[in-house]
């Protein structure tokens, strides 16, 4: 049990898009922690077009980097639908921690953004 306010911040670092074996798209990418307690939270993986759309392209529920590590890898495949050209636009990763107590429902801990072009 902590007693006292937690100050851990979270970061998303290393961010990359991916072909593993030429052909599935996947977001490579690090979280990294600092603070006194552990963080808990989603992924969401948003493909932003060039036009402005934006498309949920991969999402892991509960992932957490626990005291007393300080980082976490993590490679999350994207979808592979044909109509996504990820040769252009970019990647956008939001690491969200759920939170009954907010209107809805989430805090943003941490978001990174990559060019695809």
């Amino acid at each position: 049990m902590r007693i006292g306010e937690s100050n851990s911040i979270v970061s998303i670092e290393n961010l990359n898009f991916q072909l593993i074996n030429q052909k599935e798209p996947s977001a490579v990418f690090e979280l990294l922690r600092t603070g006194n307690s552990s963080s808990y939270g989603n992924i969401t993986v948003n493909y932003l077009a060039s036009t402005g759309k934006a498309t949920k392209v991969a999402y892991a529920k509960g992932i957490a980097i626990y005291t007393p590590n300080s980082s976490r890898k993590l490679t999350l495949l994207l979808d592979k639908d044909p109509s996504l050209n990820y040769a252009h636009g970019r990647l956008q990763v939001i690491y969200e921690e759920e939170n009954t107590g907010k209107k809805n429902g989430k805090i943003t801990l941490a978001v990174k953004e990559i060019m695809l072009d």
